[in-house]
């Protein structure tokens, strides 16, 4: 898939699942395409698509390709997951539950594939960059556990720009309990930490 086509399909699946406008901004445009992978199982998320909870149990490998050549290689990044149905889709009360934020995510350079872009004669092949960490996770990384019968959750994943001279401590983004991860917005966050969204993934569990 081409990485226009890609960049489509995203903002489809965002708008179809009611991310866009909650979770994510409703003018939101990637500049980033955010490659989810969980290393174990093999199982990669792509724009909406449905996983098993024990899939996504480890913490997932990260690349990225640029849609914008205006996307700087030297730039480092902050993900972030996070599940706005807590305890569930029709009842948000402990929404967003913030499963993961990593700052400090560096392209590697020297560490690329080559993808090709079967669906488009125009579109050039184009590059997945690895990433190094460069920092500790200010809220280290919990998979999906959604209650039973809860229906359908939607676990999102936010790549954001670091500015420069960025820092970030674990009592900026709260504690590491159970409770202490709820009612989180990525979002605002995001303001009061002066990052840019240019990245958007996610997946769904049923339970």
């Amino acid at each position: 898939m081409s990485l226009l086509a890609s960049q489509n399909t995203l903002l489809s699946s965002l708008k179809e699942n009611e991310l866009l406008g909650t979770v994510v901004p409703h003018d939101f445009k990637p500049s980033i395409l955010l490659n989810v992978q969980y290393p174990t199982c093999g199982k990669i998320v792509s724009e909406g698509n449905a996983l098993l909870i024990q899939d996504a149990k480890e913490e997932p490998v990260i690349r990225l390709s640029s849609f914008s050549s205006n996307e700087s290689t030297f730039a480092t990044y902050t993900i972030v997951l996070t599940d706005p149905d807590a305890p569930s889709r029709h009842d948000q009360k402990f929404g967003q539950w913030r499963h993961w934020v990593l700052p400090g995510l560096k392209p590697e350079l020297g560490q690329s594939t080559v993808n090709s872009a079967p669906e488009s004669n125009t579109t050039a092949p184009y590059q997945e960059l690895q990433v190094s960490k460069t920092l500790e996770a200010a809220t280290p990384y919990v998979g999906p556990g959604p209650g039973p019968g809860t229906g359908v959750h939607r676990y999102v994943f936010l790549l954001f720009k670091e500015p420069e001279g960025y820092t970030i401590l674990a009592e900026d983004v709260g504690g590491h309990t159970k409770e202490e991860r709820r009612h989180w917005n990525a979002i605002e966050f995001a303001k009061v930490k002066g990052l840019e969204l240019v990245g958007v993934n996610f997946f769904l569990v049923d339970t």
